[in-house]
């Protein structure tokens, strides 16, 4: 698997033709020519958020995973734009994270990024061109989640004899609940050729209906549908993340 990892916004702003929109054709072709696409930037970076959409809008045919961190203070709309235009957008919250995206340890950003991006390849989930689910390593992940680490996701197929949008428990992977206290599940869904951006729409309101009542601010993050995939439509991150009681 060839990945673009880390392509930084000043880089990119620098590149000649650049200027206007923080990237330019031989950024966006260089890309394209890689599997996936992996960008990390601050959320409240206005020329980091520009750069990653203008990316995401012009490389179409790459999924672009965003890991933007926060320090709990965003405004919505910028992380709309970012969940609009990418395939996935991670949300690190600084505030609670001993080491993120931002870098604000003692490990150099060059190497935290390719660690954060190599975790999430190698524990969590599958490209979707590539068959065959990669197992979740449950018990680390919730050992992350318990101490304030990362919410990595897992991952299902919905085909055509999968089981429908009415019944998301059986079509989904949930990282179960990571504590008595807090139930909290992230993850994907991939759709045969059959799902439809209706469908994920009944889908989103029977996930909502099926773990109950949330906050407003929690819920699906967003989707996208893919219809040029031949064998599967992907859909982006799914994130519900339970009250405490």
């Amino acid at each position: 698997m060839r990945t673009a990892t880390d392509f930084r916004h000043n880089a990119a702003r620098t590149s000649a033709g650049g200027d206007r929109d923080g990237c330019d054709d031989r950024l966006v072709a260089a890309i394209t020519e890689t599997d996936i696409c992996l960008l990390t930037l601050s959320i409240t970076d206005a020329d980091a958020v520009t750069t990653a959409v203008t990316l995401a809008r012009k490389a179409v045919n790459t999924p672009v995973l965003v890991f933007a961190a926060t320090d709990g203070q965003h405004a919505e709309t910028t992380l709309q734009r970012l969940t609009t235009a990418a395939n996935t957008t991670l949300l690190f919250d600084e505030s609670v994270i001993r080491e993120g995206p931002l870098g604000h340890t003692a490990t150099p950003t060059d190497e935290l990024t390719a660690r954060l991006a190599r975790e999430f390849i190698t524990d969590a989930v599958e490209i979707p061109t590539i068959s065959g689910a990669i197992g979740t390593r449950y018990p680390r992940v919730a050992s992350y989640w318990d101490t304030g680490g990362l919410t990595i996701p897992s991952l299902a197929r919905l085909g055509s004899d999968a089981p429908t949008a009415a019944r998301p428990p059986e079509s989904l992977l949930p990282l179960a609940r990571t504590s008595a206290e807090t139930e909290a599940w992230v993850g994907y869904v991939v759709g045969g050729k059959q799902f439809t951006l209706d469908e994920f729409d009944r889908l989103r309101t029977t996930l909502q209906a099926t773990v109950g009542e949330r906050a407003a601010e929690n819920g699906v993050l967003g989707g996208r549908v893919h219809p040029d995939m031949e064998t599967g439509r992907y859909l982006t991150l799914l994130q519900m993340c339970g009250d405490e009681r």
